[in-house]
Order: C-alpha cells, then sequence, then structure tokens
C-alpha cells in the first residue's frame, strides 16, 4: 500500500513539474524575443508563509525563493527550510499565472496554477480572477484545491486594490494598499474539521521602490483571524509579518 501511495505522490508532482516546466520554457522564450524593459526577475523572502490564512510552518522556518515576470506570465518558485535541520527542499511550492487574459465587459482577467509541497500534504490550486480596473479596484478569486490526501475544495477571496503613485511611470516610486476577506469551502491542511465559513481578514501594503534597473519591494501584512481551525499551530488571532523582494529590470 504504501508503495502504491509513493507512485501515486510521485506521479502528483511530475505532472506539476511538467506544467510548470512547459510554462517556464514558453516564458523565456516570449521574454529574449520581446524583452521591453519592464519584464523583471528577481528574489523575495517573506518572514511567515501564510497560506489561506493557515499558517503551516513555526517560526524556525526560513520562506525565501525566486520569482519572474515577464509578458503577462508570473512565474514564482519557494522554498520552506528549518533553520534548525531541515533539507531546503523537503517542502516548496511553484506557481505560474498569466494576466494578460482578454477583457470581458472591461474586467481584467488572470489564471494561475500552484503546486504545494506541504507539511501535511501535497496539493495543486488552479485560480482564476476577476478585477475591475479604476482608482480603487475591486476584484473576486476563486481557487480550486486538489489535496493529494482528502476531498477537494475551493476558497473564494473579495478584495479591493488601491494604487498610489504614478503605476504607469516603472520609475516612480509607488505602493499598493490591499484588503481580502476569504471564504473558505472545504479546505484545511490540518484535517481536523471540515470548514464551510468565512475564515480570515488580512490587509497589505507593498511599497516599490526603483534603483536604476533595480527595484525593492518591502512590504507588510496584517490578518485577523475568525476561524479556530486556522489557528492550531500558532493559536495567534492577529498576526503581522513582513516581506522583502529585490527584482532587476530587463
Amino acid at each position: 500500500m504504501k508503495g502504491i501511495e509513493m507512485k501515486e505522490v510521485t506521479k502528483f508532482r511530475l505532472g506539476a513539474w511538467l506544467i510548470f516546466a512547459a510554462a517556464l520554457a514558453a516564458v523565456l522564450c516570449l521574454g529574449v524575443s520581446v524583452a521591453n524593459g519592464q519584464d523583471s526577475i528577481g528574489l523575495k523572502n517573506t518572514e511567515r508563509y501564510v497560506w489561506h490564512g493557515f499558517e503551516l510552518y513555526d517560526k524556525s522556518y526560513f520562506h525565501t525563493g525566486a520569482a519572474a515576470n515577464i509578458r503577462g506570465f508570473d512565474i514564482a518558485a519557494i522554498s520552506h527550510a528549518d533553520d534548525l535541520e531541515a533539507d531546503d527542499f523537503e517542502y516548496w511550492d511553484a506557481a505560474v499565472s498569466y494576466s494578460e487574459l482578454p477583457k470581458i465587459l472591461g474586467l481584467n482577467l488572470s489564471a494561475g496554477y500552484n503546486y504545494l509541497v506541504l507539511p501535511t500534504m501535497d496539493a495543486q490550486e488552479i485560480s482564476g480572477t476577476i478585477s475591475m480596473p479604476g482608482t480603487v479596484s475591486p476584484r473576486y478569486t476563486i481557487s480550486h484545491i486538489i489535496p493529494d490526501n482528502s476531498n477537494n475544495g475551493q476558497v473564494h477571496v473579495l478584495g479591493l486594490d488601491y494604487p498610489i503613485g504614478d503605476m504607469s511611470d516603472p520609475n516612480a516610486v509607488t505602493a499598493v494598499l490591499s484588503a481580502d476577506v476569504t471564504y473558505n469551502d472545504g479546505v484545511n491542511p490540518f484535517g481536523q474539521t471540515v470548514i464551510r465559513d468565512f475564515t480570515h481578514a488580512s490587509a497589505g501594503l507593498i511599497v516599490n521602490l526603483p534603483v536604476h534597473n533595480m527595484v525593492i519591494q518591502p512590504g507588510v501584512i496584517w490578518q485577523h483571524t475568525f476561524n479556530d481551525a486556522l489557528d492550531v499551530l500558532t493559536g495567534d488571532k492577529n498576526e503581522v509579518w513582513y516581506t522583502i523582494g529585490v527584482y532587476y529590470r530587463y
């Protein structure tokens, strides 16, 4: 039985890597042939890694990864390493999304795929986002989660984004304020209870600091939890953490 389970997990991960590799190859080809000076590649670190409200790693873990934005494609991979003893590649996730789909009724559309190797499970995530352009941009995201050890579920996120500064000028200092509330329909990586509830709200500030061909991107995120099922690891209802990214534009 264990051998069969291992084969299923291997196929699960192989399929994810094939999708990720195909997307990466396509994006890199586009980037080489149509580089526009606004594409970027860089490194990112986050103090805490929170997935749909769930903090899955304790404070001894270090979360760092690489990200690229090329012609509307966003590609990212991050590893979660225990400062005390972990194999750096024991837990990781990789994601690809595309944000330049044709508009429908003036609405912006984007789609994404994420593969996650978490402490409690492997999971695939397929997502779609609809947003309304404007000074204040409302958005709705639905994510369909396919875990390898339980039933599928969905996560619904309602959010607002407020840009500060001239976002059309790549050399201007800008920022984005965001706020979200999440409804969880059957997703629980801890597997102890079935969740069908509004689970948490969050707010964030991301600042873009251009320096020649580089962009330094510090950020801070706050989360308030409504549902105790999210607090299994930390027990904290209110959490604040930082993120920092450094990107090269070409």
